[in-house]
């Protein structure tokens, strides 16, 4: 659960309380909405999260999800 928030906070630029209540969604539901952003912002933050989970070697998992605009 820290893993989570320190990604939250150092990666996505969440503050802790933001961070917190993301690392709960995704301990609870599996899954969570980081952020909206381009695909190539999108695509670099993947990579940093999925190296930091290495380093630390936690399993864990972060995907791209299309946004679309109703």
């Amino acid at each position: 659960m820290e893993f989570v928030v320190r990604v939250l906070m150092n990666i996505f630029g969440k503050d802790i309380e933001t961070s917190e209540k993301l690392m709960l969604e995704v301990h609870y539901n599996g899954r969570a909405i980081a952020d909206a952003m381009p695909l190539e912002r999108a695509e670099f933050k993947v990579e940093q999260v999925h190296r930091a989970a290495t380093l630390e070697e936690f399993p864990f998992k972060c995907t791209i999800e299309p946004f679309l605009l109703s």
